[in-house]
């Protein structure tokens, strides 16, 4: 069925349209995302994980046009976001190694030039 969203009165940059069917894309294509088809298991989170790729933004079509590209959207944005958070890891990590570095300089220099903290 085809919709046009521009009917209704809403803000579109705030619309989605979610459908597996490709001819229902006609009208608002920068409002649609492509779904695989439900299959009816109740361990299918694709709602839950698209609340998950849109709740920090402003305009939806710009996103929704990016991952419409893919053909698992959902897909695409958890192996994104898990590589996210990896790297986010990585980089806490070599924060604590720096920090420890600096730490341990800092002693370093005290001892060198005759200065000592109190530990």
């Amino acid at each position: 069925m085809l919709r046009d969203l521009s009917k209704l009165i809403r803000d579109l940059s705030k619309v989605i349209y979610i459908d597996f069917d490709p001819e229902s894309f006609r009208f608002n294509p920068e409002n649609v995302l492509r779904l695989p088809k439900w299959n009816g298991t109740l361990d299918d989170t694709a709602l839950v994980d698209l609340a998950e790729l849109l709740k920090n933004v402003d305009d939806v079509r710009p996103t929704l046009q990016y991952y419409s590209q893919f053909d698992d959207p959902l897909k695409e944005f958890r192996e994104r976001a898990t590589r996210v958070a990896e790297l986010e890891k990585k980089l806490h990590q070599i924060e604590s190694e720096k920090e420890a570095f600096v730490a341990s300089v800092k002693k370093y220099q005290g001892r060198l030039f005759g200065f000592r903290r109190h530990e």
